[in-house]
């Protein structure tokens, strides 16, 4: 997910991404407006999905500075959540699209 306007750390991050893309991983993106109503409650968390065996999700302090991950081995959680990241992967644009459009003709960040 991708939230406008572009800070320089994300602006890092999808020009790493890029090396992915270009390798041919076939890679999405999604906007923070494309996203909302999911975010009613909470925002989305951050999780990594190993199969059909575990799922991380991402814990941060209050700054945002990562601190651990839950791990969940519930296998319907598990597969709830691999049901909705496909449904969200499929609605993403393709990342070099993307990129091209939004990200290339930026600046160089300040640092």
């Amino acid at each position: 997910m991708v939230e406008f306007p572009i800070t320089p750390y994300v602006q890092w991050e999808l020009h790493a991404l890029r090396l992915l893309a270009d390798e041919g991983f076939g890679l999405t993106v999604l906007t923070a407006e494309q996203v909302a109503s999911l975010e009613t409650r909470a925002q989305l968390p951050e999780v990594l999905v190993v199969g059909d065996l575990v799922l991380y999700e991402v814990q941060y302090e209050p700054g945002w500075t990562p601190c651990g991950a839950r791990r969940i081995t519930a296998p319907d959680v598990i597969h709830a959540a691999t049901s909705e990241i496909k449904a969200l992967y499929e609605r993403g644009e393709p990342f070099l699209d993307f990129f091209h459009r939004e990200i290339a003709p930026l600046p160089a960040p300040a640092v």
